[in-house]
């Protein structure tokens, strides 16, 4: 069965400012975060999460986020673009030439009769 694969790239600003909005909505004692720099975490090849720091007034802060929080950021930050996303397809994130990616697998057939994508993921 045929399919299409979409990358969706983002530079680091992009990365830290998605991060930075899914932290502040997800811990409401976090909403002065900035955060500033992000790294990807691995076991090798395989990307297991990312580690993002930056500072909360004058404190230090260093977060430690699953891939499956960065990929609801960076799918919230598709979303506040208003970046069309398939409702069906499958998610995930890749770490390559120093870039995070949201990398989207569609169904040709299954997305065909749908029209216009949506930005529920």
């Amino acid at each position: 069965m045929p399919f299409e694969e979409r990358h969706i790239e983002f530079s680091d600003v992009e990365t830290a400012a998605a991060l930075q909005r899914f932290v502040r909505k997800r811990q409401p004692e976090r909403q002065t975060v900035a955060l500033r720099h992000v790294k990807a975490v691995g076991d090798g090849d395989v990307l297991t999460g990312v580690q993002a720091t930056g500072n909360q007034g004058m404190e230090q802060v260093k977060l430690d986020l699953s891939l499956a929080e960065v990929t609801a950021a960076l799918l919230g930050w598709c979303f506040s673009k208003e970046i069309p996303i398939p409702r069906q397809a499958n998610k995930r994130i890749v770490f390559a030439r120093h870039r995070f990616s949201l990398v989207l697998e569609i169904d040709v057939a299954t997305n065909a009769g749908q029209g216009k994508t949506s930005d529920q993921a």
